[in-house]
């Protein structure tokens, strides 16, 4: 749990920081394309941990054991 608000955080950071990054390009394709990235890198790596704290939570309930 602590992991999945943890990268919330850090997720939130790197949008803000890759948005600012985005608006002061000023028409720069270099830029532009380099805060795309970083705005889908860091929505990937959020999507990959809240996922595998679901699938841990799902082998929790199924397997009966703790995990988490």
């Amino acid at each position: 749990m602590f992991a999945t608000i943890i990268s919330g955080l850090i997720f939130f950071v790197k949008l803000v920081s890759a948005g600012f990054a985005y608006l002061t390009s000023t028409g720069d394709t270099n830029k532009i394309q380099a805060a795309t990235k970083e705005i889908t890198n860091s929505t990937i790596g959020l999507i990959i941990v809240i996922s595998t704290f679901f699938l841990a939570q799902i082998i929790e309930v199924v397997l009966g054991i703790d995990i988490i």
